[in-house]
């Protein structure tokens, strides 16, 4: 391993920490509060609660992937 790949791939790895913390704080607070039972309760549909948890964590994943991206590549050209 070249000594410029450490730092970059140190980057990556803390770049996608913060997403995968975030994700787990949610679902662990939706559970407690019982968000899930609730909102079906009130008449939501199953698919409807799977696919906004979907579309939150592709979006967010999304911008954190493509500046991971930006960074890297520009990194690599210098």
């Amino acid at each position: 391993m070249h000594m410029c790949e450490l730092p970059r791939s140190s980057f990556l790895l803390i770049s996608l920490t913060y997403s995968v913390n975030r994700m787990v704080t949610s679902v662990v607070h939706e559970r407690e509060a019982r968000l899930r039972d609730g909102m079906r309760m009130m008449g939501m549909h199953p698919a409807a609660f799977y696919v906004s948890w979907a579309l939150t964590y592709v979006i967010l994943y999304l911008f954190v992937v493509t500046g991971v991206v930006v960074i890297l590549v520009a990194g690599k050209a210098v």
